[in-house]
C-alpha cells in the first residue's frame, strides 16, 4: 500500500513535471526559430522534456504493479481495488498536488516494553522447544533413581465346567520398586545427552532474543533517522512551494516569464519528489519495527505500559 501511494503520488508529479518541461521546449523551439538560442541548447530542453515525459510513464506503470501487488496481497480483483484506491486527478493548470501519503503515528518511540518483544512467534517458539528440553531433562534425571510405585488390582473371576458354575473375588495390592543398578550406564548417557539437548535450546532462545533486540534497535534507528530526514526535506518543500507561488504571481502580472516560472515551478517539483521518498522510507521503517515487535500492538499500548511503569 505504501509503494502504491508512493508510485501514485510520484506519478502526479511527473505529469505536472512533464507538462512544465513541454511548455520549456516549445520555448526552446520557438528561441531557436527566431535565431534567439542554439540548436544545441534547444536540443538539450527537449531531452528534458523526454526525459520527464518518460519518468511520467514508468511511475505510472510502477503503480499498476504495485496495485496488482496489492489485489494478490488482498484476495481482491485488481479493477475493483483499482476503483477503491483512485487517486484525485491532476490539476488541469497550475502547480498544486493533491495525492497524499500515509503517515507515520505521530507520537515518538524512545523505548519499548519487553513484554511486545516475548510475543514474536519465532521468540515464542524458542522458549517453548527450550521448556520441552529442560521437561526432558528432569524426566531423564529422574529415571536415574530408585522408583517406588504402588499397584493394586481388583475383579471377578468365574469358572464353568459342564453345567456347574463357581464365581469368586480376587484382588492384589502392593509396592513395586525399580532399582537402575546394572544398565551399563545408558540413564546416565540418556541424563547427559538431555542436559546437552536443554543446552542447545537455551543457546539458541538467547541467539534469538540478541537478533530480536538488535532488529528492534536497528528499526528505532530508522523510524528517528526517517523522521529527522522528513522534518528536514519537508522544510525544504515549503521554501520551494513558496518560491513557486510567488514566481507564478510575479508571472501573471508581467515580472517573470512565463519560462522562468516553469523552471521554478520543475525546482520545487523536484524537492516534493524528496519528500515523497523519504515519507514512504519513513512509513517502511515502521512497519519494520511493527514487525520486529510481532505485531498487535498500538499507540495505547506503549502509551498504558508506561503509564503502569
Amino acid at each position: 500500500y505504501v509503494q502504491l501511494r508512493l508510485a501514485q503520488a510520484r506519478e502526479e508529479s511527473a505529469e505536472l513535471d512533464a507538462r512544465f518541461a513541454e511548455q520549456i521546449a516549445n520555448w526552446g523551439r520557438q528561441q531557436q526559430a527566431a535565431g534567439l538560442l542554439s540548436a544545441t541548447d534547444a536540443a538539450i530542453l527537449n531531452t528534458e522534456r523526454a526525459v520527464a515525459a518518460a519518468s511520467r510513464s514508468q511511475w505510472r506503470a510502477e503503480a499498476q504493479v504495485a496495485l496488482q501487488i496489492l489485489a494478490l496481497l488482498c484476495g481482491e480483483r485488481a479493477d475493483a481495488l483499482a476503483a477503491e484506491l483512485a487517486p484525485p486527478a491532476v490539476v488541469a493548470e497550475g502547480f498544486e498536488v493533491r495525492r497524499e501519503q500515509p503517515r507515520t503515528p505521530a507520537f515518538d518511540v524512545s523505548a519499548l516494553p519487553a513484554q511486545l518483544l516475548a510475543q514474536r512467534p519465532d521468540l515464542s517458539a524458542a522458549h517453548q522447544r527450550w521448556i520441552a528440553a529442560v521437561q526432558q531433562q528432569r524426566s531423564a534425571e529422574a529415571a536415574r533413581w530408585p522408583q517406588l510405585s504402588l499397584t493394586a488390582l481388583a475383579g471377578e473371576t468365574r469358572l464353568r465346567v459342564g453345567g456347574a458354575s463357581s464365581s469368586g473375588s480376587m484382588w492384589a495390592f502392593g509396592p513395586s520398586l525399580s532399582l537402575p543398578i546394572f544398565d551399563a550406564g545408558l540413564r546416565k548417557a540418556r541424563v547427559q545427552g538431555a542436559e546437552a539437548a536443554a543446552d542447545e535450546a537455551a543457546a539458541a532462545l538467547q541467539s534469538r532474543w540478541q537478533t530480536a533486540v538488535a532488529e528492534v534497535e536497528e528499526s528505532l534507528q530508522r523510524v528517528t533517522a526517517g523522521a529527522e530526514r522528513e522534518r528536514e526535506v519537508d522544510a525544504v518543500r515549503r521554501e520551494w512551494e513558496g518560491i513557486a507561488r510567488r514566481s507564478g504571481a510575479q508571472a501573471q502580472a508581467g515580472l517573470q516569464s512565463g519560462t522562468q516560472r516553469n523552471v521554478t515551478f520543475r525546482n520545487a517539483l523536484a524537492a516534493y519528489d524528496a519528500v515523497l521518498s523519504v515519507r514512504a522510507e519513513h512509513a517502511l521503517a515502521w512497519i519494520r519495527l511493527y514487525r520486529s515487535l510481532g505485531g498487535g500492538w498500538t499507540a495505547d499500548t506503549l502509551t498504558n505500559t508506561a503509564s503502569a511503569r
